[in-house]
């Protein structure tokens, strides 16, 4: 696995959200690494070519399930109206990867499951469960990397 880029800057910041908010304010950022220990906030710039020998979503499983890092919130909800999900900035949601049964609008035997959630079943599948919006875990954002 081939993935090249360079830090182009580290600052130090006090949240993760000014460090998002940094790289929206770059025109250089692809992405971040934000270590809460020290408050580092790394910027990294992709390389033309992104990521080579793998799909981008290989590479995010293969990195998350090595960190034991398996559900993720991904920003798609059907709060608004039952079974029409959209994403936070309005859009439908017009890709789905939903596992078997899903959206089922269930979470633990309780009815009202609102979010999507990214479920990393192993190294080479991950699919999307739809369960209550207020668990807390890790998110997955867009960038201007991906678009």
């Amino acid at each position: 696995m081939d993935v090249q880029g360079n830090i182009e800057s580290v600052i130090t910041v006090d949240t993760y959200l000014e460090c998002a908010r940094y790289c929206i304010q770059s025109d250089v950022c692809d992405g971040i690494f934000y270590n809460s220990t020290n408050g580092y906030c790394v910027i990294i710039a992709i390389a033309d070519g992104l990521i080579s020998n793998v799909s981008l979503g290989t590479f995010f499983r293969l990195k998350k399930i090595q960190q034991g890092l398996r559900f993720w919130w991904i920003g798609g909800t059907d709060a608004a109206q039952e079974g029409i999900f959209r994403w936070i900035n309005g859009e439908n949601v017009t890709y789905s990867n939903w596992a078997q049964g899903q959206p089922d609008d269930w979470s633990e035997g309780i009815h009202g499951a609102d979010c999507i959630r990214y479920v990393i079943n192993s190294k080479t599948e991950a699919v999307w469960v739809d369960k209550h919006c207020h668990d807390e875990l890790r998110s997955i954002c867009e960038n201007k990397m991906f678009l």
